[in-house]
């Protein structure tokens, strides 16, 4: 049992023209790929 019933399709990335202003920080994604890991007390989803 999880907290969150999956499954749940992942969000989207979207482009930008610019980077937003404020205290962020960034990091690349380099692979490419994107996955949602559901953690109960005796299973994993992903």
């Amino acid at each position: 049992m999880f907290a969150v019933e999956p499954p749940i399709e992942p969000m989207l990335a979207k482009l930008a023209g610019e980077l937003p202003m404020g205290a962020f920080l960034y990091e690349p994604k380099w692979d490419g790929f994107r996955a949602i890991v559901f953690r109960g007390r005796s299973e994993v989803f992903i």
